[in-house]
């Protein structure tokens, strides 16, 4: 089972749960202070990050996603995006849009383009245009949830 504890109630919660810890991070930003959310998955140090911001209306924008290399493919992401489901859900949110465009953290690989399109694709997200150019970053993807 997993253990909730609360670090400074207003802006950070911390889930652990065996040898994981699960941090979230609620920040304000700009000038009409709206909400970020910010969850790494750690072990020893942090080996995946998401953070998405509250667009408009009932819809998050994922800013950054990414895991290092040696942890990819071992399910880190789709926790981190459960994760963040959780969250959104929990304020109200119904629709995830991504704009993908590899990243990574420094000295890293990037996942190639077509390969990120499919990983989000895999995760639940649907292209907005049906003949969308997966060759091409930035093609805009979206998620409903409930």
């Amino acid at each position: 089972k997993c253990e909730k504890k609360r670090v400074n109630k207003r802006k950070t919660k911390i889930i652990m749960g065996g040898n994981v810890m699960l941090k979230i991070q609620r920040m304000r930003y700009g000038a009409a202070s709206a909400q970020m959310y910010k969850i790494g998955l750690f072990r020893k140090e942090e080996t995946g990050l998401i953070q998405i911001r509250h667009d408009m209306g009932n819809t998050y924008r994922i800013q950054q996603f990414m895991t290092i290399t040696t942890q990819r493919r071992k399910g880190i992401g789709r926790k981190l995006l459960k994760a963040m489901v959780k969250e959104i859900r929990r304020n109200g949110g119904t629709t995830i849009i991504v704009y993908p465009c590899p990243e990574s953290y420094s000295n890293e690989d990037m996942v190639a383009i077509e390969e990120l399109y499919a990983i989000y694709k895999k995760m639940g997200f649907a292209f907005v245009d049906e003949n969308a150019d997966i060759s091409k970053c930035n093609q805009k993807m979206y998620m409903t949830i409930s």
